[in-house]
């Protein structure tokens, strides 16, 4: 049986994830398309207020191709960082986002690589395979 999320309609998913994001908070919610991230994200979609932040400034406006440098020149699946992506409230506006997270002394810390730090997440965490692809497309 095939998951509910990846059958539902393009714009059915887009909507979904929006009313999701504006139950969290903000005012609105830019959802630009719908594809594998947005099942992705509605399936494993989680909430990250985070703690403890480590800012890795390499580029404003190119947080995917940032994430992807991060991940490949620190080893990949071998390195100490995870790839996520989804979205971040921002002048409480959810924007699409991407940012790396990493596991310091059993604590998980969010690592930003733009200026833009805010405390609110909503994304998943990449499977090794998937941080590949994404790279492949983003690097």
């Amino acid at each position: 049986m095939k998951s509910i999320i990846i059958d539902t309609p393009v714009m059915v998913q887009m909507e979904l994830l929006k009313t999701t994001l504006l139950n969290l908070g903000g005012a609105d919610a830019k959802i630009l398309c719908a594809d594998i991230d947005t099942s992705r994200i509605l399936k494993r979609g989680l909430l990250a207020k985070p703690f403890l932040f480590n800012h890795v400034f390499i580029k404003d406006g190119r947080c995917h191709h940032n994430v992807c440098d991060l991940y490949m020149s620190s080893g990949c699946s071998d390195g100490p960082y995870s790839i996520c992506t989804g979205y971040y409230l921002y002048d409480d506006v959810w924007r699409p986002h991407s940012w790396c997270t990493k596991t310091y002394n059993d604590h998980v810390i969010l690592v930003e690589t733009t200026s833009n730090v805010t405390s609110y997440y909503y994304g998943y965490e990449m499977y090794p395979n998937e941080a590949m692809d994404f790279c492949n497309d983003h690097a």
